[in-house]
């Protein structure tokens, strides 16, 4: 929500300027589309069950590459880097939790992919929202029963099961400006097409859809499983070929009751 990417003080001035909240000016991390593939999102979350100060299993969750400016579309379970990378990933991960002294909990940590290597963009001290559901829906670890299992002492379930299909949730992203939703087609068609098991709606025509408001602000959410990753590229290209919206571009800054719809 409210992320803007800044090119120059001027521009930096002006977002400031046009907006009675506090922002922090972050650094931005360019990322390496080779990290993941080109197709996929050049960042990963790692899921971190922690005891006693040790880590005892760290997850690797996928994501779908952005919208603009940086509006998440995605996750999916598991995720594509290759071992190299993977080790870098949890590495980086890890050497964060071990500084920031955390000893017990769940932990979701974003690592932007860049040429450079693995960088930390945060860490947070609870499981990654919607992360727990694609892991188990692929066949991977229940991370919900394993932080139950931390905060209340009790022993891990198994956290090694097999992965046995790639399981995903897309969300299907609003325009990058604000606009009115004046029709949306093909979006009840969606639920057909293979490997699709959920549609959930968010949108509805007359509705004033606003990309400040960030990645929940879409047209709708997407759950499914594919055979492998190639499916899965063919799933979200359907997708996008089947929703056809139509919008009309509304003033940026203008507010009224029908935004909060």
């Amino acid at each position: 929500m409210d992320t803007f990417l800044v090119e120059s003080a001027a521009q930096g001035r002006a977002f400031l300027q046009d907006s009675d909240n506090a922002f922090i000016l972050e650094e931005r991390l360019v990322g390496d589309p080779r990290a993941a593939g080109p197709e996929w999102g050049d960042l990963v979350s790692v899921e971190s069950i922690v005891v006693d100060g040790s880590v005892r299993s760290s997850h690797l969750t996928g994501k779908l590459p952005l919208a603009p400016p940086f509006r998440e579309t995605g996750q999916f379970a598991p995720a594509t880097l290759d071992p190299a990378w993977a080790e870098q990933v949890a590495a980086l991960a890890e050497a964060a939790l071990a500084a920031l002294g955390i000893r017990w909990g769940t932990t979701h940590t974003e690592v932007k992919l860049t040429p450079a290597g693995p960088r930390i963009v945060e860490v947070n001290g609870r499981l990654g929202g919607y992360v727990s559901d694609v892991h188990r829906r692929a066949g991977g670890p229940d991370l919900l029963s394993a932080s139950i299992a931390v905060a209340l002492g009790l022993p891990l379930p198994d956290a090694d099961a097999a992965y046995g299909r790639v399981a995903f949730r897309h969300y299907v992203a609003a325009p990058p400006y604000r606009a009115r939703l004046d029709r949306i087609e093909g979006l009840n068609l969606v639920g057909d097409l293979p490997g699709v098991t959920l549609v959930e709606p968010r949108a509805v025509p007359g509705q004033v859809l606003d990309w400040r408001r960030g990645t929940q602000e879409c047209l709708a959410v997407v759950y499914g499983t594919a055979a492998d990753h190639g499916e899965l590229s063919q799933t979200i290209r359907r997708i996008a070929a089947t929703v056809r919206p139509a919008y009309t571009r509304t003033a940026e800054h203008e507010t009224t009751e029908e935004t909060r719809l």
